[in-house]
């Protein structure tokens, strides 16, 4: 079914849990990538935020070894998305989300140069 998607040209990426079994499972399906949900890790503190990164890189690894793109999502504030960079094997991040909300603010402008220079 999804390999139907993937010979017109549409790559299939699923959002999941950093969890080596859904790592695993994606593969199998046929995923192209994987996007890592990261809203836990946003909203931990103290060893529970830890705990969650060491989570993230194990999984972005095993992604990565498997030959899927790793991404990550969700919560990613200016501050997240600092530290996020520093996954390992990281090649995208979905923060439109955070985008829109710091742009009612902000304006739409800035906040893309901030985003924009915090990625670099």
């Amino acid at each position: 079914f999804l390999r139907l998607y993937q010979q017109m040209g549409i790559e299939i990426s699923f959002f999941i849990g950093p969890d080596l079994k859904q790592v695993q499972k994606s593969f199998e399906l046929g995923a192209d990538a994987v996007e890592f949900h990261t809203g836990h890790w946003v909203s931990y503190a103290g060893e529970k935020k830890e705990k969650e990164w060491n989570r993230l890189v194990k999984a972005a690894k095993l992604c990565h070894y498997l030959g899927m793109r790793v991404h990550a999502g969700h919560g990613l504030d200016y501050a997240a998305t600092a530290q996020i960079k520093k996954l390992p094997f990281l090649q995208e991040v979905n923060i439109g989300h955070s985008i829109i909300c710091y742009a009612v603010q902000e304006g739409i402008t800035p906040v893309i140069r901030k985003f924009k220079k915090i990625l670099k």
